[in-house]
């Protein structure tokens, strides 16, 4: 990977992280403004919104990075939280736990779709997307170190079907970690859990 495409790497996750947080900060000013009175229907605007920004996101994204001729993947997962407590999978590829999430199908689900269908598939989770959260982009594959382009989509969830969780292979594990517990660096978690405490949307 020579300087230029570093370069346009960085310009990349700026213009992500920008065009995110002016959305969001649009929304809530909205509605701290009065503009929006109700908080279950602002909660659901500034989540539409910021959807299609993502799905727009996600199309741009797959063009540059084809730009700059490297492998990338466009993941989901859904942020699930209950009690102060987060929940993970662990399979045989990584030794660290992880949210629910995957791949997206190209050209046949948008983000939301692959969310619900990753939940299901891994462990049998029923869910209610909240909110989009921020997104990721990571510039190496966790498990190989090779270079690519892995931009990681998260949504805050419920949980519909608490009593039905189970894993579902290649899922070993499926369990709830004491969000404060992460924090104090007692379990070890994936890079994006980390960055989303750092951001706030887990706590």
């Amino acid at each position: 990977m020579n300087d230029e495409q570093e370069s346009k790497m960085k310009e990349l996750d700026l213009q992500l992280s920008n065009i995110l947080e002016e959305k969001l900060s649009l929304a809530r000013s909205m509605s701290k403004n009065g503009m929006i009175e109700d908080n279950d229907f602002s909660t659901k605007l500034e989540g539409k919104a910021t959807t299609l920004i993502l799905n727009s996101i996600f199309k741009e994204f797959d063009k540059r990075i084809a730009k700059l001729n490297i492998k990338s993947i466009v993941a989901t997962g859904p942020v699930i939280i209950q009690d102060g407590k987060l929940l993970v999978n662990k399979d045989g590829k990584d030794d660290f736990y992880k949210i629910p999430g995957g791949s997206v199908a190209p050209g046949t689900e948008d983000l939301e779709e692959s969310c619900y269908r990753e939940a299901r598939e891994e462990n049998n989770a029923n869910i209610e997307i909240i909110k989009p959260l921020h997104p990721m982009i990571i510039w190496k594959n966790p498990q190989t170190e090779e270079k690519m382009a892995i931009l990681l989509i998260h949504y805050l969830a419920k949980l519909k079907n608490p009593d039905e969780i189970k894993p579902i292979a290649p899922t070993k594990e499926v369990i709830w970690l004491d969000i404060e517990e992460i924090k104090q660096g007692k379990h070890n978690v994936a890079p994006n859990i980390k960055f989303l405490i750092e951001k706030g949307d887990i706590k």
